[in-house]
């Protein structure tokens, strides 16, 4: 059942990062993942600037979505959660935010950053046309 879906910027070397790097550490293949563009409830939101993590349609955004995400796959990054937790969240989304509005400064385009991912993880995959 895919209730946990991560959507993210499919346009961002930073994006493909983040998502490559949570594939590796969710060992137990709690995420899918799926183009912004893709994203269902455009007229739920205006954030679209945003990674959104959907838990059963519960929408989750920035900093929030990271550290519930980081909750959930546990394995020490709980702890990694917990010390975000602890920030107001206010920092921790301008932080979020200065990132977003940096990240297609500081990476190369989406074709170098992301390359083709192993065929083990397309199956965590949603792409809608």
């Amino acid at each position: 059942m895919k209730n946990k879906i991560i959507y993210y910027d499919g346009d961002c070397g930073l994006c493909h990062v983040l998502v490559r790097f949570i594939l590796r550490i969710d060992i137990k293949n709690q995420f899918y993942f799926s183009p912004i563009s893709n994203f269902q409830n455009k007229e739920k939101t205006n954030d679209l600037e945003s990674i959104i993590l959907s838990i059963n349609g519960n929408l989750l955004y920035k900093s929030e979505a990271i550290i519930k995400a980081f909750n959930i796959i546990g394995n020490g990054w709980s702890l990694v959660a917990q010390l975000l937790q602890i920030m107001p969240k206010d920092l921790t989304d301008t932080t979020y935010d200065w990132v977003s509005k940096n990240r297609k400064k500081w990476t190369p385009n989406k074709t170098k950053a992301c390359p083709n991912m192993p065929s083990f993880y397309k199956k965590r995959f949603i792409i809608e046309k």
